[in-house]
Parts: C-alpha cells; structure tokens; sequence
C-alpha cells in the first residue's frame, strides 16, 4: 500500500480528533461561545470541517483495511457524494465567516445585512444538486491513485465534465472570494481607525498595534485558505483535461496532502485566534496539562483585552 494513503489518512483521522474536540468547545457551557453571528459562523466552519474530515479519513482507513473487497456501487456513490458536498459547504463557511467578521464592524444589525449571505447559500445548494446527479448517474470507480479525488466515472463524459468544472471552479473561486473579502475588511478597519482622534503617543501605538493585528489574522486565514485550496483546484482541472497518469506523483501528493491538512489548519486556527475556545479545551484537558498551562490560559479567558475579529 502506498505511503501516500497512510499519510492522507493520519492527516485527516488527526482532523476529525481536533475538530471533534473544538466542536465540543464551542457547544459546552450552554452555548455561550456562540451567541454572536461570528462565533456562529466559527461553529459551521468547524462542523462542517468535521464532518468532511471524518468522511475523508473513514473512507481511507477502510480502503487500507479492506483494499481487496469490493466497494458497493450505491456506498461508493453516497461516499463520494457526501465528501464533496461537505467540501462546498466547508468553503461556503469560510465565505460566511469572512462576511461575518467584514459586517461585525459596520453599523448594520444581523438582519440587515442577512441578504448579502443568501447568494452564497443558494449557490452552495445548487453545487450540492449538482454533485448528487453526477454522481447518481456516473458512480465512481475506486482507483488507489485517485482515492482521495474519487472522481465519477469517465465512462459518462457529460456527469464527469460537469463535476469536475463545478468541483474547480467553486474552489478557485472561492478562494479569490474569500481573499478578497479579508481585504476588504481590513481596508475597511483602517479607513476607521484613522477617523478616530488620537489623544496622544499611546493612542497612536494603540491604533498602530490594533491594524497589525487585523492584518495578521487577515492574511493568516486567506492565505490558508489560498494554500490549501488553491493547488487542488488547479490539480482537479488538470485531471478533467488530462489522463491522471500525465501528473507527477510529487505534484499530486502535495497537491492533495494540503487539501486534507485543511482538516488540521481548521480547528488550529480556531483555537489559535479563538481565545474562549482554546480556554475551554485546556479546561478540558486540565487533567493532563501543567498547572502553570492551565493557571495561565485561565487568566487570558477571564482578562479584559481587547479582541478584535473573534478569531
């Protein structure tokens, strides 16, 4: 068995472990953590990374345990159907967590600026739909090489062009969408602060260090996004145009390895940026932690800096 499928499955089987554990996060406490539309968007990013994560690594560790047995024709079809319906609404996540954190510092409530996410959910549907059909009408053939792809079937042309365009397309464009909604905000954080008067040296450095940190956290979730993403979507129409075997083996393993690491980067950056959060998993795990991890980690929770951007 390739080396490759061993490390795409750790990679993911290690995903679904740490989403598993932000998800519990976020929902303990009595839903405290999400009560803002933020931190609801933080929740479907990280519950949709998860059950994407969990698919992916499910269908891997089978294929290692059971590689000689044959996979039914109606499992293959909902397998491959369900990962990459649950990849579109990993990146529609990301998109409305974008939007969110662009429209949390505005003057506009929740329900006025609820329409600008409707396009993105209608067009997230219509990609599901999309993906249902090809793959009821073009089940997929499970080659070792393009497990993790699990494209439909070739043999009908139609089916396999419409998911590979679809499957591409949503990707880049995605990506592009979501790098240009991070710069947007920050362009717009800016132009805000500069509004405001400065008092004094102390003022200046504060603005001065409030900017740094929105431009960190900007070009931090775009560029994951870029990089886990980006390369795959290339890789996909590449396949859909050529045979696989026409792509080295190095470009498709990286290509495909950061596209699962994306199951890693989700909940490491949510608990990176998320301070509640990554309270509350080292309260969980405070058992197993140093004293002087969990003492510290609970004096950030309960402190009064200022957070900008929630994660």
């Amino acid at each position: 068995m390739p080396i490759k499928t061993w490390l795409f499955a750790v990679t993911t089987a290690a995903g679904t472990i740490l989403s598993a554990i932000v998800l519990y996060a976020l929902l303990a406490n009595n839903g405290r953590l999400i009560k803002s539309r933020l931190e609801r968007a933080i929740l479907m990013l990280d519950a949709t990374s998860f059950l994407w994560s969990l698919l992916t690594s499910a269908r891997l560790i089978v294929f290692l345990v059971a590689q000689d047995s044959p996979t039914p024709e109606l499992l293959s079809q909902v397998e491959g159907a369900a990962v990459y319906i649950s990849v579109g609404w990993l990146m529609c996540s990301n998109i409305v967590l974008a939007l969110s954190r662009y429209f949390a510092f505005s003057n506009k409530s929740e329900s006025e600026t609820a329409k600008y996410f409707i396009p993105f959910i209608l067009y997230f549907t219509a990609v599901s739909a999309v993906i249902m059909w090809a793959y009821a009408v073009a089940p997929p053939n499970v080659v070792p090489d393009l497990l993790v792809l699990y494209p439909p079937s070739r043999a009908n042309t139609n089916a396999y062009k419409a998911w590979a365009g679809v499957v591409s397309w949503t990707g880049i464009a995605s990506v592009l969408a979501i790098a240009t909604i991070y710069a947007l905000t920050y362009f717009r954080i800016q132009a805000q602060l500069r509004q405001i008067p400065m008092g004094g040296p102390g003022d200046s450095a504060l603005r001065l260090h409030i900017e740094r940190t929105v431009f960190w956290k900007c070009v931090v979730m775009a560029a994951a996004t870029f990089l886990c993403y980006f390369p795959a979507a290339v890789a996909l129409v590449i396949l859909a145009v050529l045979r696989p075997q026409t792509m080295p083996l190095a470009i498709e393993v990286a290509a495909i390895e950061l596209y699962l690491l994306d199951a890693v980067v989700t909940p490491v950056l949510v608990l990176y940026f998320m301070q509640p959060v990554r309270a509350r998993v080292v309260q969980i795990f405070s058992g197993w932690l140093p004293s002087a991890v969990v003492q510290k980690s609970a004096a950030k929770a309960g402190s009064t800096e200022f957070h900008l951007m929630a994660m």
